[in-house]
């Protein structure tokens, strides 16, 4: 996956050629409404794959409703997914925030709006 800017790029040469008939206006908004879609999939994947690193829950079984206590999470396995999680996404996520988190679902979206 390429940088926010390569699928925005993409996304906009890709409406331009199949949306000829609507407004350059519409096709740029098209293209970055697919690339914040596909910003958010690439961090929710991110987000799954470090939460399943430092717990033994099975992806199936993650949902956004289900709380921190459920994953059984340690403090030390909570930093160990928030380093994973920074070190990924090239971000800092501050303790603040993670003392906010109460469920997997805050997780995602605190580091989905961190990436916008």
């Amino acid at each position: 996956m390429g940088t926010i800017g390569d699928l925005l790029g993409d996304a906009l040469g890709q409406a331009l050629a199949s949306n000829a008939e609507n407004t350059p206006v519409d096709a740029i908004e098209g293209a970055r409404e697919k690339a914040q879609e596909e910003r958010s999939a690439h961090v929710r994947e991110v987000v799954v794959s470090a939460v399943r690193a430092h717990t033994s829950i099975e992806e199936s079984q993650l949902r956004d409703g289900l709380s921190l206590e459920e994953l059984d999470l340690d403090t030390l396995s909570l930093y160990a997914i928030v380093t994973a999680i920074e070190h990924e996404l090239n971000i800092s996520i501050e303790d603040a925030i993670i003392a906010d988190w109460h469920s997997f679902g805050d997780i995602f979206a605190s580091v989905d709006e961190l990436t916008h």
